[in-house]
C-alpha cells in the first residue's frame, strides 16, 4: 500500500487486490458501504494524518475509487473545510463490479478470437461461466452478457484483462439487459462460449 501526498488538501492511496484479501475483505465488500469498507478509510486517513499531517477533523470527505484493469486500486481522499464532517464514496469502475455485465464485440470474428484465447489461457473460467453467458446481436454489434457472476477477485481480474483486449465494457446494469434481451436478436443463449468453442472443434 502507497500513500502519496498531492495537495494539502488531497491525498493518493494504492493498493492491490492481495493486499484486501489479506485484511479478509472481499471484493464485493470493499465496493459497497459495508463496516470493512469504512473501517479501511479510517485507518487510510489514521495513516495520512500521522505521516503527513493530513487532518480531517471538522471536514467532509470526498473518497474516489478507481478499479484498474490489473487488479490494483487508486483511492483519491479529497478534504473539505467545514463544520461537520460528512464522508461522500464514489466508484469508478472498468469492468466487472456487479453480478452482471455486458461488452460489445464489433464483430463476431472478435467475439471467438476472444473464446479461443480463454480457453488457452485460462480454461477454469469458461467452467465458472458455463450457462451464464448469451450473445446478442443488434445491426452489425454482438453484445456478449454475463449474469450471476461468481467469482474470486483473482479471476474477476484474469477475466476483465483478458476481454477488453477484444471487447469494449458496456454496462453493468441488470435493467439494460432486460432491454437487450428484448430488443435485439439472441445469436447464442446461455452458454456462448462453449457453444463457439464446439463449433470451431466441429469445423477441425
Amino acid at each position: 500500500m502507497k500513500i502519496e501526498k498531492l495537495t494539502d488538501n488531497k491525498i493518493r492511496v494504492t493498493f492491490s487486490i492481495q493486499e484486501l484479501e489479506k485484511q479478509n475483505i472481499d471484493y464485493h465488500s470493499f465496493m459497497s458501504n459495508s463496516i470493512e469498507n469504512r473501517n479501511i478509510f479510517s485507518a487510510l486517513l489514521s495513516q495520512a494524518k500521522e505521516e503527513f499531517n493530513f487532518n480531517t477533523d471538522n471536514a467532509r470527505i470526498s473518497v474516489d475509487t478507481f478499479e484498474l484493469s490489473d487488479g490494483n486500486f487508486i483511492v483519491t481522499i479529497t478534504k473539505f473545510s467545514i463544520k461537520k464532517k460528512k464522508v461522500s464514496l464514489r466508484r469508478k469502475l472498468n469492468n466487472l463490479h456487479n453480478n452482471s455485465c455486458i461488452y460489445k464485440f464489433s464483430n463476431i470474428d472478435n467475439f471467438c478470437d476472444f473464446c479461443i484465447f480463454l480457453q488457452t489461457s485460462s480454461p477454469h473460467i469458461i467452467q465458472i461461466l458455463e450457462n451464464k453467458n448469451s450473445l446478442f446481436k443488434i445491426n452489425d454489434e454482438y453484445f456478449f452478457t454475463i449474469n450471476n457472476l461468481n467469482f474470486t477477485y483473482t479471476d474477476i481480474s484474469i477475466l476483465s484483462s483478458y476481454i477488453s483486449e477484444f471487447a469494449t465494457f458496456i454496462n453493468n446494469s441488470n435493467s439494460l439487459i432486460s432491454k437487450l434481451i428484448e430488443n435485439s436478436k439472441c445469436i447464442i443463449k446461455n452458454n456462448a462460449i462453449n457453444t463457439c468453442l464446439s463449433f470451431f472443434v466441429s469445423k477441425k
